[in-house]
């Protein structure tokens, strides 16, 4: 089971900063992000992507820890 959890924490790893390293290529595919640019200013749908690829990794880690209550 925690060998599942490690293979888990390094494909998000590796999901994260594909994230990061293609974030141009990201938004446009999914398009830009209205609620982001409002409120995280100019360039604010490039800053939710490295959000959202941090909190990947912080999630699986989390999991592989198993931290109570989670």
């Amino acid at each position: 089971m925690v060998f599942v959890k490690i293979l888990v924490l390094i494909a998000a790893v590796i999901l994260a900063v594909f994230i990061v390293r293609y974030r141009l290529q990201v938004v446009q595919m999914f398009g830009k992000n209205s609620y982001a640019e409002r409120y995280l200013g100019p360039g604010g749908t490039f800053t939710l992507w490295i959000l959202i690829a941090l909190l990947l990794v912080v999630l699986a880690l989390i999991w592989l820890v198993g931290i109570p209550g989670l």
